[in-house]
């Protein structure tokens, strides 16, 4: 006596509603981190007569009580970064903002700003990053 089974495997199609605030025009989807104590970072680098134009900023949420921020500035040697600058500044309110064009850098070479901040809120530390580079 013998006895057959059969299988029948059937793909059902899976659905999900995307909301329409994530339906993007272009195909490319914004990636950005999710932060306890900070809304927005930001870091601008550009050049003018030969200097670094370097800018900062960070927005923390309400009840920030200390940001510390430290500002870096690098130059691409080959494939390794040198440090060029750095700048420390510290806010005991929601807001930092950092600009510096005083340091000289060479035309044609790349550079990159990177800004690091522990930003406290409500008695938590958090420490938060961002960077950009630009061929100056």
């Amino acid at each position: 006596m013998y006895l057959g089974m059969f299988l029948i495997v059937q793909a059902i199609p899976t659905y999900a509603k995307v909301p329409s605030s994530m339906i993007q025009t272009s195909n490319y989807v914004p990636i950005a981190p999710l932060w306890d104590n900070v809304s927005g970072l930001t870091v601008d680098l550009s050049s003018s007569n030969g200097k670094a134009v370097c800018f900062g900023r960070v927005n923390a949420l309400s009840g920030t009580t200390s940001i510390k921020a430290t500002f870096t500035l690098e130059r691409k040697n080959g494939s390794t970064w040198t440090h060029e600058k750095s700048w420390s500044q510290e806010s005991t309110t929601s807001l930092l903002t950092f600009s510096d064009s005083n340091h000289s850098i060479t035309a044609g070479n790349t550079y990159r700003l990177t800004l690091t901040a522990v930003v406290t809120r409500n008695g938590k530390a958090e420490t938060v990053s961002t960077s950009t580079e630009s061929k100056l």
